[in-house]
């Protein structure tokens, strides 16, 4: 078995697992279903070759009117059961489907920050959607494709005995000369001729898939390209830099791109699919030549009647149909297969976290923070972030951490959250070193706002209790005052933060928005609050409120903020200044702007505009 083969065999065999566990039922259905379907292909040509061997023998009345009903009645019973069973075998694709996106959901939740920067991340979650882009969804590829091999392969073993029937009439033709008669009664021969056909049409048609399946392939980067413009042209939030910068006609001509792409694609594959089906279709007509005049010799020496020739001719046809068909599909699979191993790569990196609500960490008491030599680079690059940083942050310290553009801010306290791994030096939170607690412990240690902070499309409540089940109503409105963010009543709680999915959302400022990031972290209230650029979207005024405001309600907590607006650094016990992955200086403001180091100038630089 070829490696590609191997692989396909495994991805399917993994995901057949994954939903027998997901479904029981769904695999089950789908065999019974794959059954009933073969039971009504025979129906189709069984009860009516007996109705012709009666109406052309023995001409009973009674049992014409026998096989008539049943040359309906069957057919159509077996067509009511597999339409219910398909309906059926619908809704519990879909469940499945919704599982099984679930689980890349959970892989995703499980996968580490750092991860999502790396590049094997992105190309497997490419992969995945690159796989529903080109040969559709899990469970399409499971019905279509695997099932259908199950139903012709119940198919030939329905047929079977009928075959067997065939050989026997060979002994009828003894004795009679001549090379047609030779063939007539050399059924298992001529077996072996057709199955030899059938497999060089399978296999030219397998070159044929295979070029038209690469010619898609090849596609899929300007599809890629297609969906990233259609993104921007659709999301109103770029509406404004669209018109104002003029890209509007740059995203013309890239869809005009795409457009003569498709265009170019559709008619390659047309041309191709053309001659493709012109040989298929040939070598179709050899294979029914073949089996009708095979049957027809066996007619015409007396071996079987007119009923024997209609059954016949059909099993041969439905049975070489049936094995094209199994060959076929086990081809759709193995390029199915090479889009499917995504799922094998995320699921490889599942680990059982727990069931959170019944093993909930429990939250960091607010000790001291301490980083010992602690050094930091991305995944896959040579360059230090962060080198060797040696701090102590006391229990409820407010520490202001200051510094050039990509000096390591944020990077610092991603590190310390966890969000990155501590690889080079130690970090210890309360006397615990970080690396012997779980991602959950220090996520819940810590209370948040990233200057790249996002709103949901849902109430204002829910964004600001993190879609707490039981939120506390008072809490909520307490940590929006103290944000400065002003709510008129109750009931604006529960008005969603968008427009996205609800035209009664109501739409903020970029400041009205920050403050609610802020009454988010208020509100969960942990040990530790960072505060990224808190208020970058916020006026001087209420930059000055919201800074007084958070000193008061994060009293008792440890407090860092990072800020390019150096008058925050006024309020705080002590400032950091970091330069390029080092601290260059820490100390009171008052204390560094006598030193007249980089904060200094930094501090001129901005002060100078106020004078």
């Amino acid at each position: 078995m070829e490696k590609g083969e191997r692989t396909s065999a495994k991805v399917f065999g993994t995901i057949l697992r994954k939903i027998m566990h997901i479904s029981p039922l769904f695999c089950i259905e789908s065999i019974l279903l794959a059954l009933l379907k073969a039971g009504e292909r025979l129906s189709w040509i069984l009860f009516p070759a007996l109705l012709l061997e009666e109406m052309t023998t023995s001409h009973r009345v009674d049992q014409i009117i026998l096989w008539g009903g049943l040359c309906i009645g069957v057919p159509a019973i077996f067509a009511m059961v597999n339409a219910f069973l398909s309906n059926a075998l619908e809704n519990l694709a879909r469940y499945v489907e919704d599982e099984l996106e679930a689980s890349i959901d959970q892989v995703n939740m499980q996968t580490r920050y750092a991860d999502f920067d790396s590049p094997e991340i992105h190309a497997i979650f490419q992969e995945i959607k690159d796989g529903q882009n080109m040969v559709g969804s899990v469970t399409g590829v499971i019905r279509n494709h695997i099932l259908a091999i199950t139903q012709h392969g119940f198919t030939l073993v329905l047929y079977v005995p009928l075959v067997f029937q065939l050989v026997m009439t060979d002994g009828a033709l003894k004795g009679i000369e001549g090379a047609a008669a030779w063939i007539c009664r050399n059924t298992p021969l001529f077996l072996v001729f057709i199955i030899i056909l059938c497999g060089v049409t399978v296999a030219l048609r397998y070159q044929l898939q295979q070029k038209a399946f690469h010619l898609v392939e090849s596609f899929s980067g300007v599809e890629r390209e297609y969906q990233y413009y259609v993104g921007i042209r659709s999301d109103y939030e770029n509406g404004a830099d669209i018109r104002l910068n003029g890209l509007g006609e740059m995203l013309g001509r890239r869809m005009e791109k795409y457009n003569q792409e498709e265009r170019r694609m559709h008619l390659s594959q047309s041309a191709f699919q053309g001659r493709a089906d012109f040989l298929l279709c040939v070598f179709k007509a050899i294979q029914t030549m073949a089996i009708y005049g095979f049957v027809l010799g066996k007619a015409l020496w007396g071996a079987i009647g007119i009923s024997g020739f209609y059954l016949y001719t059909s099993v041969l046809s439905q049975a070489l149909t049936a094995m094209t068909e199994i060959l076929r599909q086990c081809g759709e699979i193995k390029n199915a297969g090479k889009y499917y191993k995504g799922y094998l790569k995320l699921w490889e990196r599942q680990t059982d976290t727990g069931n959170r609500e019944l093993e909930q960490a429990p939250i960091l008491a607010c000790g001291d923070i301490v980083f010992e030599d602690v050094s930091f680079r991305y995944p896959g690059t040579q360059q230090w972030i962060l080198k060797k940083i040696n701090l102590t942050i006391r229990a409820g310290e407010k520490l202001a951490i200051v510094g050039r553009n990509g000096a390591g801010k944020t990077t610092l306290v991603k590190v310390l959250m966890g969000l990155y791994p501590v690889e080079f030096g130690h970090i210890y939170i309360d006397g615990r070193d970080v690396n012997t607690l779980n991602s959950q412990e220090r996520f819940d240690a810590f209370s948040t706002v990233f200057q790249d902070y996002r709103l949901l499309a849902a109430s204002l409540q829910d964004n600001v209790t993190a879609f707490e089940k039981d939120p506390d109503t008072e809490r909520v409105l307490r940590a929006l005052k103290d944000a400065g963010f002003e709510v008129k009543g109750e009931e604006e709680l529960y008005r969603p933060v968008s427009r996205y999915l609800s035209d009664e959302g109501i739409l903020f400022s970029g400041g009205e928005e920050q403050k609610i990031a802020i009454a988010r972290a208020l509100y969960k209230d942990a040990p530790y609050y960072i505060m990224d650029e808190p208020s970058a979207a916020l006026d001087p005024i209420a930059e000055k409120e919201i800074n007084e405001r958070m000193l008061r309600a994060t009293e008792g907590h440890t407090l860092l903020i990072i800020s390019h607006r150096l008058s925050t650094c006024t309020r705080v016990d002590r400032v950091v200044v970091l330069d390029e992955g080092e601290i260059l200086e820490e100390g009171s403001h008052q204390a560094l702007l006598k030193r007249g180091g980089l904060y200094s100038q930094m501090w001129e630089a901005q002060a100078r505009h106020y004078r």
